[in-house]
């Protein structure tokens, strides 16, 4: 049992004696089951979560677009909605964005209203409840929303991409919760998505638009508001949401990109010099909608979490560290999505969704909570040779790339086999390495025993009863030399290794089913074992040997437990 394709969950490789093959299982993401749904008596177009009464849960804030409000729900700490408010806007109010405006540590609210062609701001007041402050004109009918302090004063503005009057508004803010009048920036033609960042490290935010019905472009920040156009880079079509964020860990930031006519997602890798490739094209669904980046399976790799509005579910693709992604994980929900959450909302450190939605009747929030249990499917079967009687299994990275490999001992067609990992849970086929006529290898330890850092594997022979060693030079594992001074008179029952004597070689050491000792074989050199020490325990076998530092002086002790007995046995390692 390992993490194979790392993905922060244990998986198995499984040996078949009756069919002589391989079973890998791979630990899966099971995705999220229902634990509350409620119905609201609208169908929102937009919604956004915020704690807006300081009590540390977060709160919705929905779009009524029907009727020209907003409705707050306020929920407990058990994640029920306790409290229901609604605030007169606009017409047609199509987005919602959160921040703190006027410096009082309570989140205020930001309306657009697209086809009034002006923002709305309420103040929050800390208990829930909103103060309306007033409208700000903007262009005309406005797609995008944005609130954060885009000239570095400490006070949150906010920008608006307009795509019937095809610019962009910015309002800066004073910090009272008050902004002032637009300045607009000319022409963006075809724009519907906006992503603000510091792509560059200067520390002046850019500005990221998608332009042309099929491209984005890059507004480099200058400071004071000002912005050059520097690239544009070809998207799929009609690209409708923009996310950014380090994909693959290289510290610069990549875009990905939601294509709404097209039904699919487009990740561009960042290169640095505000520079991008096409790394992949992903599909989805019927109208994608809102990306998340989020680590939802706890690998410590950014995953992306999409909703497809008119199929009715969420696709996660599970990243791989590098800038691309797993086939997606689909998660079937029971509305039409508008909005969905990531966060853990019963404190078992896995992330859950909320998902806001629309029926034929009306609107619904439903709680998924994502299953916290063990889940396994049959990811491959590896088939060995007619009669190799598989024996015993370990997995290491023993050619050093990252990797988890697959180690096994095929007693019946007397050799070893190496599966090489690639790292998503399939291997290549085996690599055989011959241990000798009749030899019948049973078992293998795997260790470093000759100083050079290095996994070398130790091979116990069942019938000729002796080690073979299998030296990894860095470059190749191959067959070095059968240790003819150790010949055991007895079945091991059990061989394992460690480094006794911190001489950065490790020993061997053997316990057996039918005697009294057990014994630590030292190794000299790759090729010549110095001396083998036998000690005595008692008339018993083991069911395990256990090596720590018993007495704090730097060097392993082993613990010895006799089948059976309620005692054991330490012996202090020395030099």
């Amino acid at each position: 049992m390992s993490d194979i394709n790392k993905d922060n969950r244990n998986d198995i490789v499984m040996v078949n004696n009756d069919t002589g093959s391989l079973d890998i299982m791979i630990g899966k993401f099971e995705g999220f089951y229902m634990s509350t749904s409620y119905s609201i008596d609208f169908n929102p177009a937009y919604a956004i979560t915020c704690d807006l009464n300081n009590d540390n849960h977060l709160d919705m804030i929905m779009n009524d677009f029907n009727n020209d409000k907003i409705s707050i729900y306020l929920r407990d700490e058990y994640g029920f909605i306790f409290s229901k408010l609604s605030y007169i806007v606009g017409r047609y109010s199509s987005e919602l964005a959160v921040a703190d405006l006027n410096n009082d540590h309570f989140m205020d609210v930001v309306v657009l209203n697209g086809q009034d062609n002006y923002v709305s701001i309420f103040l929050g007041l800390g208990n829930g409840s909103l103060s309306f402050v007033s409208t700000y004109k903007v262009g005309s009918y406005s797609t995008g929303l944005v609130v954060i302090d885009i000239n570095n004063d400490n006070y949150s503005d906010i920008v608006v991409l307009n795509s019937g009057s095809q610019d962009m508004s910015i309002l800066l803010g004073y910090g009272n919760g008050s902004v002032a009048n637009q300045l607009l920036y000319q022409p963006l033609p075809g724009t519907e998505a906006i992503a603000i960042a510091d792509l560059n490290k200067d520390s002046i935010l850019d500005i990221v638009v998608s332009v042309n019905y099929q491209s984005i472009k890059i507004l480099l920040g200058l400071g004071n508001c000002s912005f050059l156009d520097i690239a544009t880079f070809e998207v799929g079509a009609r690209p409708f949401y923009i996310k950014i964020d380090d994909l693959n860990n290289d510290t610069i930031l990549d875009i990905i990109v939601i294509n709404l006519a097209t039904n699919d997602m487009t990740v561009l890798l960042g290169i640095g010099n505000v520079s991008f490739v096409n790394r992949a094209t992903y599909a989805f669904g019927s109208v994608p909608r809102q990306p998340i980046i989020a680590d939802v399976n706890n690998d410590n790799i950014l995953d992306i979490v999409v909703m497809s509005s008119s199929s009715s579910d969420i696709s996660i693709l599970f990243g791989y560290g590098d800038g691309s992604f797993a086939d997606q994980f689909i998660q079937n929900i029971n509305s039409h999505p508008i909005y969905i959450t990531l966060n853990d909302y019963n404190n078992d450190s896995k992330l859950d969704l909320i998902v806001i939605g629309t029926t034929v009747i009306n609107g619904r929030i439903d709680v998924l909570l994502q299953y916290n249990r063990g889940y396994l499917f049959n990811k491959m079967t590896y088939v060995s040779a007619d009669a190799a009687r598989l024996q015993y299994i370990d997995t290491h990275d023993v050619n050093n790339d990252t990797h988890l490999d697959i180690i096994v001992a095929n007693y019946g067609s007397n050799n070893i086999g190496l599966l090489f990992g690639h790292g998503n849970g399939t291997f290549n086929k085996q690599t055989i390495i011959d241990t000798g006529l009749n030899s019948h290898p049973s078992s293998v330890t795997i260790n470093d025993y000759d100083g050079d850092k290095q996994l070398d594997i130790a091979v116990f022979n069942y019938d000729s009863k002796n080690l073979h060693i299998l030296n990894n030079d860095g470059q190749e594992i191959k067959y070095t030399v059968t240790i003819k001074d150790i010949v055991f008179n007895s079945t091991p029952s059990i061989i394992t290794a460690n480094d006794l004597n911190n001489d950065g070689r490790s020993e061997i050491i053997v316990a057996y089913d039918d005697r009294t000792d057990v014994d630590v074989i030292y190794l000299k050199e790759i090729r010549a074992f110095t001396n083998q020490e036998h000690y005595i325990v008692n008339n018993r076998s083991y069911d395990n040997l256990y090596f720590y530092d018993f007495n704090n002086d730097s060097y392993l002790d082993l613990l010895v437990s006799p089948q059976g007995d309620s005692y054991f046995y330490v012996f202090l390692g020395k030099k």
